[in-house]
């Protein structure tokens, strides 16, 4: 009887947090990185928390069920509990749902970015291997972030949104700031979109993300925002 109270709590638990998630989840700040920062550390708790769960388990079960000598399968006994399998399903499940709506909020920012009104748009076109720049509408502004060794930055200022049209001109790169929380795709012929407003100045690195070619390796980038 105990043991089933433990589990319906532990069950009721799990169900509030994803109920809560989902709530957190609809209501995400328009954020990259506070989302990418919220859902990196929910992943990490929730694996430590699995990790040590199943160690302790581990332990549980060699000590109590160690006999000191060898068994023969004849006195190998298979014993089948039908709730425990259950249970285990259920708690897998609801941490699955639980990290989906967590997801939701980011998932919802990076496809509602085409839709945002921004002050300036700028076509972002990944090569092989370096990243051209390019503001709508404004002639002659196209510029590639490596100008033989040295990095030339994308320039924003903090109190100016932007949106950023990304594709690729060859093969599929990925245009990640890691400092900023958000990696989009860059693929040829179709455009995804990232939507940044009100960043704080500073200076953030661009990498690609995706296996493009032998000089992947050397594609860099930086966005300057003052």
């Amino acid at each position: 009887m105990i043991h089933v109270r433990f589990k319906s709590k532990i069950l009721g638990l799990i169900l509030l947090m994803g109920l809560l998630g989902l709530q957190d989840a609809l209501a995400a700040p328009n954020d990259y990185r506070d989302n990418f920062e919220t859902i990196f550390r929910l992943q990490m708790i929730l694996s430590i928390i699995i990790i040590f769960a199943v160690l302790a388990l581990t332990v549980y079960v060699l000590k109590k069920y160690h006999t000191g000598k060898a068994v023969t399968p004849s006195e190998i006994s298979v014993v089948h509990n039908m709730k425990l399998e259950i249970a285990w399903t259920i708690i897998a499940t609801l941490i699955v749902l639980y990290l989906f709506a967590v997801a939701l909020g980011p998932t919802e920012q990076f496809a509602a970015a085409n839709n945002k009104q921004a002050d300036v748009t700028i076509l972002v076109t990944g090569h092989t291997f370096f990243w051209e720049f390019e503001i709508e509408g404004v002639v002659n502004s196209s510029f590639n972030s490596i100008n033989g060794t040295e990095i030339v930055p994308l320039v924003l200022e903090s109190d100016v949104s932007y949106l950023l049209k990304i594709t690729s001109a060859d093969v599929i790169h990925s245009f990640y700031v890691p400092e900023l929380g958000f990696k989009a795709d860059a693929v040829p012929g179709h455009f995804n979109y990232v939507y940044l407003d009100g960043v704080a100045p500073g200076e953030y690195r661009i990498t690609c993300a995706e296996f493009c070619g032998a000089g992947h390796y050397n594609m860099p980038g930086l966005i300057v925002v003052r």
